[in-house]
């Protein structure tokens, strides 16, 4: 059965180098980037909803990606200097015990920020004995502002811990330490500069535990380029933007990037010509992409009884934004690009259909969560808005043309 707390707690953060292992060979023809994937998928019957699962990334992956946006943080217990709960800890060493047997390289991304538009600290960890039951979002101060709190200071060192445990636990090679950072600028301006000194603690943290770890951010794309609704002067909020990032250390700039969201973008051609590498200009470091994707299938949404498709995607738009993709990573001579997601997050049937129809009731009931707490149709779109993405179907059969070329750009 769907754990209503679990998916509400999740609906909230979705508003919102190379290799170290000299015994791992690149077989992808030179020049191009690394391509990763995750695990994420919807899952009617787990603990969290959205969950960090295996999939098929182990064989699909130059880099195994590891987004752990998901199953929270215990903070009680690193805050206390105690061991994880057992729950938590047996759902992140899946994960890492396949990441190992992989024999890949590593990503490992983390959430130091979360909750609705990432204005809060990133999410607790909820369980009861042995059964790992949600991930609570919202539960920190909104804006929780570390150069002001009182108990800012325990909340540092649990972080670093935290950063600590996980780092021991997937040995990454790269690290981002805070996923989406510049959300929470969007949302808390005022308590930006206080993150913002967090976050470089973080990245000096991770350095001292592996010098050669490379370690960063990741920012999303459309905020910092001004493009959101209560932005009237995109140019000029870029530029702030900008400014306020400069505050982040890090040895990549890492972005997150879908741009088929964006008004005036329905096709892989609409994208502007500068669409990555207007930032990559304007910044120091490297930058790579941190996630990214196009459905794969189109979503339709009931609005007053009517269906309505609010975009006709398909696998030929995931093949053209995969090979636009790669050549603008190769022009901007990125090492690593992460596609989300190895599998479908959602069955394409229940993104395609306006009435619901699925194969399992409960994928109506979340449709129907999400309008509650998002609004009729707003909340179906939304929903269905990263659904269908993956090389993969849901079931995690091969899209034919999209895994193809995958397999092409990595060599083989």
């Amino acid at each position: 059965m769907l754990r209503w707390a679990a998916i509400v707690g999740l609906l909230a953060t979705a508003c919102a180098g190379g290799p170290k292992d000299e015994g791992w060979e690149d077989d992808r023809p030179s020049g191009g980037p690394l391509l990763g994937t995750t695990g994420v998928q919807a899952d009617l019957d787990a603990a969290t909803f959205y969950r960090t699962g295996t999939g098929d990334v182990a064989q699909d992956s130059d880099v195994y990606v590891v987004h752990e946006d998901f199953y929270g943080i215990p903070w009680d217990s690193f805050l206390a200097g105690e061991e994880p709960p057992e729950a938590w800890v047996s759902a992140i060493d899946l994960i890492a015990d396949d990441a190992r047997a992989s024999g890949r390289p590593v990503y490992l991304a983390l959430a130091l920020v979360g909750g609705p538009g990432r204005a809060y600290l990133g999410n607790q960890t909820v369980v009861d004995g042995d059964q790992l039951l949600s991930s609570q979002a919202g539960w920190s101060a909104e804006c929780y502002d570390f150069s002001s709190a009182s108990d800012a200071a325990e909340i540092e060192a649990a972080y670093l811990d935290y950063v600590s445990w996980m780092v021991e636990r997937f040995e990454p090679d790269w690290l981002n330490v805070a996923i989406e950072i510049n959300l929470f600028l969007a949302a808390c301006p005022g308590a930006w500069s206080g993150l913002a000194a967090m976050e470089a603690t973080a990245v000096e943290h991770a350095r001292s535990l592996d010098p050669e770890l490379v370690t960063f951010a990741s920012v999303e794309l459309s905020q910092l380029y001004g493009l959101e609704e209560d932005c009237s002067d995109p140019e000029a909020c870029f530029q702030e933007n900008l400014e306020a990032i400069a505050l982040l250390d890090g040895d990549r700039l890492a972005l997150s990037s879908y741009p088929y969201g964006q008004p005036d973008i329905s096709t892989v051609a609409d994208i502007p010509a500068d669409w990555l590498s207007r930032v990559a200009a304007e910044v120091d470091q490297p930058v790579l992409i941190a996630e990214t994707g196009w459905n794969g299938s189109p979503i339709v949404g009931s609005l007053d009884g009517d269906c309505v498709t609010y975009g006709s995607f398909s696998e030929a738009d995931q093949v053209a934004y995969l090979e636009w993709l790669v050549a603008q990573s190769d022009d901007l001579d990125m090492e690593l690009v992460t596609w989300w997601s190895n599998r479908d997050l959602i069955p394409s049937q229940v993104s395609e259909s306006c009435d619901c129809a699925a194969e399992d009731q409960g994928w109506c009931d979340a449709v129907g969560v999400f309008n509650e707490v998002f609004g009729a149709f707003n909340g179906e779109i939304i929903f269905k808005y990263w659904g269908t993405m993956g090389l993969r179907t849901y079931e995690g059969e091969e899209k034919p043309a999209l895994m193809e070329r995958w397999r092409a750009l990595r060599g083989g």
